[in-house]
């Protein structure tokens, strides 16, 4: 009998884990490595452009990531790859991408906060001078 029960318990606490993780993820999309899509829009404001943005974060480390930002400007698709910190849930997250044209290379600067799984935040670019000028705004719904 008491192989039985410990049987049940070890089966209940199995299921209750694979429910917690469902729940959890239930709105993201997981990817090999433990990564997250998240789509939103992006404004870049002196250009008065906008558009919509899909960022691929895929786990580095403990609150670490790689990230893709995918747009398309103009009729081409765009991908800016780099590194980010933070939470894709609740809290800050900073990081940086750097365009994809090699002919002209430039990085962006990017933060902001998720809350309850929606971020909003800045973006900016990186000059060679060592400035920086604000570019625009970005959001992003896990």
């Amino acid at each position: 009998m008491r192989a039985t029960a410990r049987y049940r318990m070890g089966r209940a606490a199995i299921v209750l884990t694979v429910l917690t993780l469902l729940l959890f993820m239930q709105d993201v999309a997981v990817h090999p490595g433990n990564g997250f899509t998240l789509k939103g829009e992006y404004l870049w404001e002196n250009m008065h452009h906008t558009g919509n943005l899909e960022a691929a974060f895929i786990e580095t480390g403990d609150r670490e990531w790689d990230v893709e930002f995918r747009f398309v400007w103009e009729g081409d698709l765009h991908v800016y790859r780099g590194t980010a910190e933070g939470s894709l849930v609740n809290g800050e997250l900073h990081g940086t991408v750097v365009t994809d044209n090699p002919e002209w290379p430039r990085t962006f600067f990017f933060a902001g906060r998720f809350n309850d799984g929606r971020f909003t935040g800045i973006h900016t670019a990186l000059q060679a001078s060592g400035g920086a000028y604000p570019t625009g705004t970005l959001t992003l719904v896990n």
